[in-house]
């Protein structure tokens, strides 16, 4: 693959397009079935550039996946959803779904999918290229919340949609109609889910641009993806791409009197691989300092696992600009205190209870 792949839903096309000249084939779909409409009408079998679908409404296709891409076709006959692998240019029809939101392969090559109303499952694959089976879903209740410290027991998915998978392997979730996008840190066995981003559906909030992600609002996001910058996010109310930052400095301070200071620096990416620069000058994030009294210009970025590709580094270091200021406050020569009868024109000073 040297391109995008772009699926054409009401031609039952996908195409493919070349980086470098905007070029594109259709390398998914002929004609499409006269008989979309016909109950007797089976999913496609062969080669996947002659046979014809209805409509196509979810493509996946990534570096981790064990095959070409996968897709899913709506509205085939008595099929609601039937969900396609191809390799090597050919169609493997797989399980049948009631519907979908979107799917992504894992970075252990496993295709996780949403259905657009409150399940995420996973499907494994089972032996050589060919055959995928459902491992398992997480619905209504089986994913735990955690949320601001304190663990909920039921995470309620309210129309999962769009799915990303992170740099270090979390799922993220486009929880569309709880207003939020959620975290899992691995799809193994018991998984722990976290909201990231959003609080809760509420129609003319402040956007909370430039603040906490936990703390901003989204109106129904649908799409979500990774980048190298962090986690992009179609906040699809408010008309907005939104951008989680993959790394942050959280509360840097303005001013210090510690020549060593400390900073919190956070990643997306679970571990962190932080790299940091104070003046342009590389130095340890947990180490910095001595500095000199002045201002000073902190950046700091995740610089992504090379041993754990593709994990490339973020090119947009976060920044905090600082000042060093170690030299105590000048004090003030202390003078005989006056007696009391020159207060005041001899008037004592009293506490007063109460006052």
């Amino acid at each position: 693959m040297t391109g995008p792949l772009v699926a054409s839903t009401d031609s039952g096309h996908i195409d493919q397009y070349e980086w470098m000249n905007n070029s594109g084939r259709t390398i998914v779909g002929a004609a499409q079935p006269a008989t979309c409409a016909d109950t007797s009408l089976q999913p496609a079998t062969g080669a996947a550039s002659s046979a014809g679908f209805c409509n196509i409404v979810a493509l996946a296709q990534d570096p981790y996946s064990p095959y070409d891409f996968a897709f899913a076709e709506r509205n085939r006959g008595a099929n609601a959803v039937v969900l396609y692998l191809v390799h090597n240019a050919t169609l493997t029809p797989q399980t049948e779904l009631g519907a979908i939101g979107s799917m992504v392969w894992d970075r252990q090559g496993r295709l996780v999918v949403s259905d657009g109303k409150s399940v995420v499952r996973v499907y494994t694959p089972s032996g050589s290229p060919g055959a995928v089976e459902r491992s398992r879903g997480c619905a209504k209740r089986c994913l735990r919340l955690l949320r601001r410290r304190r663990q909920r027991p039921d995470a309620r998915l309210a129309k999962p949609n769009g799915l990303a998978v992170g740099f270090d392997g979390a799922l993220y979730i486009a929880d569309t109609d709880n207003c939020r996008v959620r975290k899992v840190a691995s799809v193994d066995g018991s998984a722990t889910i976290s909201t990231v981003a959003g609080t809760g559906c509420a129609a003319g909030a402040v956007l909370g641009d430039n603040g906490p992600a936990t703390d901003a609002n989204l109106d129904h996001p649908i799409g979500v993806a990774m980048a190298s910058t962090g986690l992009l996010i179609t906040d699809t109310g408010h008309d907005r791409v939104r951008l989680i930052d993959r790394t942050t400095i959280v509360n840097p301070p303005s001013v210090t009197n510690d020549s060593t200071p400390t900073f919190d620096i956070r990643s997306l990416d679970d571990p962190a691989h932080i790299d940091c620069k104070v003046d342009s000058g590389p130095v340890t994030c947990g180490g910095i300092g001595p500095l000199t009294d002045g201002p000073h210009t902190l950046e700091a970025w995740e610089n992504g696992d090379a041993n754990n590709a593709p994990d490339p580094p973020d090119p947009t270091p976060a920044t905090a600009s600082f000042t060093v200021d170690t030299t105590p406050p000048s004090g003030f020569d202390l003078q005989t205190p006056v007696s009391d009868a020159s207060v005041g024109g001899g008037h004592r000073l009293h506490v007063v209870r109460g006052l």
